[in-house]
């Protein structure tokens, strides 16, 4: 199972023993006097929630973990973007265009493409689509605006299996045909943690626009941006199959 200690950002202070000896000559053996006293007279520090919620993007809002995963099936890639492409384009057209906004705009976050960020959030939507497995493609989600501009987004999902030499640049000319390019759309491979995509296919010179993210940015980012309104509970029960999927 993957430690999820490095997906935080945050960073664990080094070990000192030192500190822990010095402490100990000090108290005479601290522990053993407390077994003897049978007691604690020290109270425990209050447990403090907001860091641990942040990590998971939980807020106020419904969130993923609010509703069971799918634990009966363990599910392949295609299944579940194509999950991700029929929830993003469930119900109506409002509801459609705001979910997909929400993923692009977490994409685009996990991307570092601030640019992308604010114009999906500006953009009068006119149209959204999702689409799984076309082409092998493994997830495309492609919003188009009332001044007929398109922003979109390509995803190259991965959940156990390795990146191919020919899998990237075949993504990226499939995408150019939708109107999609480097200054229009982002292009991630998604994974349990970033380290996974190695080092022999992505930083080759025609992968250059390729980002690697890990499902858990990615998810975190969506739980902050999906609004209630447009939500729902088969929706949150999908991406919490993913969290348990990918980090048990």
């Amino acid at each position: 199972m993957l430690s999820w200690r490095p997906l935080t950002g945050a960073t664990a202070p080094p070990f000192a023993a030192d500190a822990l000896r010095q402490t100990g000559a000090r108290s005479g053996n601290a522990v053993l006097r407390v077994i003897r006293a049978g007691s604690y007279a020290g109270r425990a520090p209050a447990f403090a929630p907001a860091p641990l919620l942040r990590a998971f993007g939980c807020g106020t809002l419904p969130h993923a973990f609010d509703n069971a995963p799918h634990s009966w099936a363990w599910f392949r890639e295609p299944q579940i973007t194509a999950g991700i492409a029929h929830f993003l384009q469930a119900g109506p057209a409002c509801s459609r265009i705001e979910r997909v906004r929400a993923f692009l705009a977490a994409a685009y976050e996990c991307a570092g493409a601030a640019g992308l960020v604010r114009r999906i959030e500006e953009a009068d939507i006119s149209s959204a689509e999702a689409v799984a497995e076309e082409s092998r493609v493994d997830l495309i989600v492609q919003a188009s605006t009332t001044k007929h501009e398109h922003l979109g987004l390509v995803v190259e999902a991965k959940f156990g299996h390795h990146l191919t030499p020919r899998q990237l640049p075949a993504a990226r000319r499939h995408a150019a045909g939708r109107g999609l390019r480097a200054d229009n759309a982002a292009f991630l491979v998604v994974l349990p943690h970033r380290a996974n995509a190695g080092t022999h296919i992505l930083p080759r010179p025609a992968n250059s626009n390729w980002r690697a993210v890990s499902w858990w940015a990615l998810l975190t980012a969506l739980e902050r941006r999906l609004k209630p309104d447009v939500d729902g509970e088969t929706f949150r029960s999908l991406r919490h199959t993913i969290w348990q999927q990918t980090y048990g």
